[in-house]
């Protein structure tokens, strides 16, 4: 048998009660502690410490999942928020599924990828352009139909309480 590592076949037999035994059995238990118990001791730590890493990198993915909107990457509470102003009950599940499903932009990649480049219209080659070179920026970041359909009916009121307001004064 080749022991822990596969050195003991390489060395030669040392019994008890020989002259050199005290020496070799000091020199084999420090082999041991230092390679069979130390060496894959930290092995053993570093994949665990692997697995936390990748356990809280998940947490922190699955976080920004339920409290950011997919696509345009908008606050839950401000969505929510808006939403509710606007009748619309369960409004980021509204938002993700109705106004910006990521299925439907996934579908719109793949439809680009598929149709020939000699068909593309001028938005389709421009985003087609985008995508290819990486960039996001046809994409609506911090934007969304619901958030911009809100400020303009808060600037229109605000406008129209000021044209009050002028005519009192």
């Amino acid at each position: 048998r080749n022991g822990i590592i596969g050195l003991s076949s390489m060395m030669r037999l040392v019994m008890p009660g020989a002259q050199d035994w005290p020496e070799r059995m000091a020199y084999d238990i420090s082999y041991f502690i230092v390679f069979g118990i130390m060496i894959l001791n930290t092995i053993v730590g570093l994949i665990v410490d692997s697995f936390g890493a990748l356990r809280h990198e998940q947490e922190a993915r699955m976080t920004n999942q339920s409290t950011q909107t997919f696509i345009s990457c908008i606050d839950r509470k401000k969505i929510e928020a808006l939403a509710q102003s606007q009748g619309i009950s369960n409004g980021f599940e509204y938002h993700e599924q109705f106004k910006q499903n990521k299925w439907d932009y996934m579908a719109f990649i793949f439809h680009l990828r598929e149709k020939p480049v000699h068909q593309y219209t001028g938005p389709e080659q421009a985003i087609r352009t985008l995508v290819e070179a990486g960039d996001y920026k046809w994409m609506p970041i911090a934007r969304s139909r619901l958030v911009e359909t809100a400020d303009a009916d808060q600037l229109t009121q605000d406008d129209a309480l000021q044209r009050i307001e002028a005519r009192l004064n």
